[in-house]
């Protein structure tokens, strides 16, 4: 089955001066109503929102150092930015779900490790505190 975007998703009808919907598909927060988010759309937010416990949030307060910080910083832009174009290129089909391990491999090596290595850290010293 091929997926169906809606045209109001692609337009936004009604509102020239807002970007199309499918541009901002991937920056939605399901906490906020949106102005002009039909029924459907708003009744998603229980289902979205039914299991978000976050359990597995880094606590605000584990901080990275300067040197994890700039080692974090380095990678997460473009992290950010392939997870997006690889979402969506996996919705769309543009991408087949056979593509998930080179997708895999280009996180590796887009710098994922230097991410996670510098927030571990961070996260450790956090647990360790007196």
């Amino acid at each position: 089955m091929t997926p169906q975007i809606e045209q109001k998703l692609l337009t936004n009808p009604g509102n020239p001066s807002r970007v199309p919907g499918f541009l901002t598909l991937f920056n939605v927060d399901a906490n906020v109503e949106t102005p002009g988010q039909s029924e459907a759309a708003k009744a998603c937010s229980d289902t979205w929102n039914v299991n978000i416990d976050n359990a597995n949030d880094c606590p605000a307060a584990a901080a990275m150092t300067i040197e994890e910080g700039d080692q974090y910083n380095q990678h997460a832009g473009d992290l950010v930015t392939l997870v997006q174009q690889f979402t969506a290129k996996f919705i769309t089909g543009d991408e087949p779900l056979e593509g998930i391990e080179a997708f895999q491999q280009k996180l590796l090596d887009t710098g994922i490790e230097d991410c996670i290595a510098a927030k571990q850290s961070a996260y450790d010293r956090y647990m360790a505190r007196d």
